[in-house]
């Protein structure tokens, strides 16, 4: 939780709610954009370790999970042409939010 909300809950749920709302509404407007996928896929990624409510962290984990399987299905066409530090970066989110949940062999698959 940050600075801001740390102590009150009510004030972090809230801030949670509205940045889900903001990659909600860029995502929506650019489907197809990995500008807006890819940082929602990793600040979801991220902020799922340290979600006690399981159904919030599954929902937020399966939306990262999405977002990075889109990103790489639209750059799969020029894959090979990315830097290995872009191809590298995707497959680690990918391994990530399948290892967070204890998908470990799927997860191994990415890496």
């Amino acid at each position: 939780m940050t600075k801001c909300c740390r102590g009150n809950a009510d004030k972090g749920i809230a801030v949670f709610e509205g940045s889900v709302a903001q990659f909600e509404r860029a995502v929506s407007a650019s489907p197809d954009d990995v500008a807006g996928r890819i940082p929602r896929a990793a600040s979801f990624a991220a902020s799922a370790r340290f979600m006690a409510h399981r159904p919030t962290r599954a929902m937020v984990l399966e939306t990262a999970l999405g977002d990075y399987l889109k990103v790489l299905e639209l750059q799969e066409p020029d894959f090979e042409a990315l830097s290995i530090r872009s191809r590298g970066d995707l497959l680690a989110g990918i391994a990530d939010v399948l290892w967070q949940p204890g998908r470990r062999d799927d997860a191994a698959l990415h890496l």
